[in-house]
């Protein structure tokens, strides 16, 4: 791999929503917690995660619910859908699908409320949904925010985020073929990224909210790992190639990881918030269901 000084550009940030669909629970002591899906029944769980941002010490959105759109005609576990796993922000769009005579929206009874999602950080997660729902094919996931949006900037400044134009605070991401994890009969899951470079956007004195999902799976997908030092560099990570791009914010010790990769080959920009010199790591391979190890990456002042 090669590496070389990057020029100056705007930092990214994204953080990961991963709502991780699945038909039971992913360890005993939480199976027990919930009833067994009855006849005709799937169980979803839903787990939040994110990547941080140097930008703000918090980021706050309000989320009021989340539902699911079945498709109870099919059993095909592997779906027919034709999404691209990027949510539609259209007001009206969807009311057809509410028609459908084969289509039952499913609520997941979240805890609403406002939630940090820079609590959570390079894989870490929490469970905050889980429900018993009707057998069938998941098709899309609805999530509706409420009003109560922020961010609070590093100097404790709390900036109010408002819903950018004709967008609205519905969300709709239709789960295509691929984009369901059927790990076993009747279980399945997913992972939503919630990109925060493409969701907040700086105008004026504010901030917009244009809330960006995508959604993607462990074992059609890779990662990259790795560790940078000097930690006090404050780096921010951007993997990127024609077609993806993701980002994360190091651990105090500068670990960090980035999932939600599709195989190919990546460069690595690494821009220091704190005078360190920038660098680009070239031609790295990422390979489905596995994590490229870096290993130690040194910046420079």
């Amino acid at each position: 791999m090669k590496k070389k000084q990057a020029f100056a550009g705007l930092a990214y940030a994204s953080i990961l929503l991963a709502l991780v669909l699945f038909f039971n629970a992913c360890t005993k002591d939480q199976s027990a917690q919930i009833n067994a899906p009855g006849n005709g029944q799937q169980n979803v769980s839903l787990y939040l995660t994110d990547n941080p941002s140097h930008f703000y010490s918090k980021v706050l959105i309000d989320i009021n619910s989340v539902s699911i759109l079945v498709d109870t005609c099919s059993i095909d576990s592997a779906g027919s859908n034709n999404g691209n796993g990027n949510c539609i922000h259209h007001n009206n769009w969807g009311e057809h699908h509410d028609n459908d005579s084969c289509g039952v929206w499913e609520d997941l009874g979240i805890q609403s409320g406002i939630y940090n999602v820079l609590d959570f950080r390079n894989g870490l997660d929490t469970l905050f949904a889980q429900g018993n729902v009707t057998a069938g094919v998941v098709k899309y996931i609805k999530i509706s925010l409420g009003d109560s949006n922020s961010v609070v900037l590093n100097d404790s400044t709390i900036v109010p985020l408002h819903f950018h134009g004709w967008f609205d605070s519905t969300i709709y991401i239709p789960i295509g073929n691929g984009f369901m994890d059927h790990y076993k009969s009747r279980h399945s899951r997913c992972w939503i990224d919630f990109d925060i470079g493409h969701s907040i956007i700086p105008f004026g004195g504010g901030f917009w909210l244009h809330p960006f999902f995508r959604c993607y799976i462990m074992n059609t997908t890779g990662g990259i790992e790795g560790m940078v030092i000097p930690p006090d560099a404050q780096a921010v990570i951007r993997a990127y190639n024609n077609t993806d791009t993701a980002t994360a914010i190091p651990w105090i010790n500068g670990a960090f990881r980035i999932k939600g990769l599709r195989e190919g080959t990546y460069a690595l920009d690494i821009k220091s918030t704190n005078g360190y010199s920038d660098t680009t790591i070239e031609n790295i391979n990422v390979v489905t269901g596995k994590s490229t190890k870096l290993g130690v990456i040194k910046l420079h002042q």
